[in-house]
């Protein structure tokens, strides 16, 4: 795995690197993937029986496509911050252990464990605002332009 990477493991610039890295295939798929996001959480809020293609017609007439976009900004910082910090706290975790014990499965699993926690803990303030513009569906408008 070493071979590949061109630059110094443990260095600052390794660091930055990982971080655009995760954070941008964190963005891009979440931007590819937050239509269903929104569809989903108005399924969650609208009584049931409504089919998710219905949903995705529904909110096309009624909001254009647009619609399917409510809360893209929260979702994407979200994104960034979070898939961003999970990498480099776990790179960081790694290599606070000795050389030795980081092959060790239940080594990597505490400093996966640990690393998802983290960020979860940036993640989630940023989560909340954007299911609450997702499920506002233009009535009330309070969670419009928080970010």
């Amino acid at each position: 795995v070493a071979a590949w990477r061109p630059w110094r493991v443990g260095s600052a610039k390794n660091a930055a690197l990982e971080f655009v890295a995760s954070s941008s295939a964190c963005a891009l798929g979440y931007g590819l993937t937050h239509p269903l996001e929104t569809i989903k959480v108005r399924q969650m809020v609208l009584p049931a029986g409504a089919s998710p293609f219905r949903l995705a017609a529904d909110i096309v007439r009624s909001e254009g496509p647009q619609g399917l976009f409510v809360g893209i900004k929260a979702g994407l910082a979200r994104s960034v911050a979070q898939g961003g910090c999970r990498l480099f706290f776990y790179e960081q975790l790694k290599g606070i252990v000795p050389a030795h014990h980081r092959r060790n499965d239940a080594v990597r699993l505490a400093a996966g464990t640990v690393a998802g926690g983290f960020a979860a803990l940036i993640g989630q303030p940023i989560d909340t605002v954007r299911t609450t513009q997702q499920a506002d569906m233009g009535s009330r408008g309070a969670a419009r332009g928080v970010l």
